[in-house]
């Protein structure tokens, strides 16, 4: 599978980019904290000011749960 690994094929190795420790991200992650729990959600770390992965996506739990948290499932409103 070499072929599709982007650190050889584009030559790039060594930089991760880890969350900040502040954020949440490996417990939202694990299922040990739900989004809205996060310290940071909501505050600091929005989808127009990420701090972690899981808000930088759309599919992001986090940026899930600020985006659809007011809706309820099956309103027919």
């Amino acid at each position: 599978f070499a072929e599709f690994d982007a650190e050889k094929q584009i030559g790039v190795h060594g930089q991760t980019f880890p969350d900040p420790v502040e954020a949440q991200c490996g417990d939202v992650l694990k299922g040990a904290l739900k989004p809205c729990d996060c310290r940071l959600f909501g505050k600091a770390c929005t989808p127009e000011t990420p701090v972690g992965a899981l808000m930088v996506s759309s599919e992001g739990a986090c940026a899930a749960q600020y985006k659809y948290a007011d809706v309820t499932i099956g309103s027919t409103d």
